[in-house]
């Protein structure tokens, strides 16, 4: 489970329920493509979302950074099925839904 927050200054952070840490995109780390990997981070990354042209009710998640966006790899339903930044082609792979919670009393 993530949580997606809207920042002041650079669109939205995506932060994981259970670590604490963020989802980042790190260009040095080749482990995943050639021009980076999707990872976790301790520092604050920048991502917007843009509403899905092709997927009603998704969003495409987007690096502030690359411009690129959130793809689930070869378009896996698979739990865990790895993600990478591609180029945003109003692919299927790349529309992301959101299911809203309500915080809990004394938690935020």
């Amino acid at each position: 489970m993530w949580n997606v927050l809207k920042t002041e200054s650079c669109g939205v952070t995506i932060q994981s329920y259970a670590t604490g840490a963020f989802l980042s995109f790190d260009p040095s780390n080749e482990t995943d493509t050639p021009f980076g990997s999707v990872v976790t981070s301790h520092s604050i990354y920048p991502w917007s979302l843009q509403q899905s042209t092709t997927v009603p009710y998704a969003w495409y998640i987007v690096d502030n950074y690359t411009g690129k966006g959130l793809a689930v790899k070869d378009n896996s339903a698979a739990n865990a099925a790895q993600v990478l930044e591609l180029g945003l082609t109003n692919n299927g792979s790349q529309a992301w839904f959101f299911i809203a919670k309500e915080p809990l009393a004394g938690t935020n």
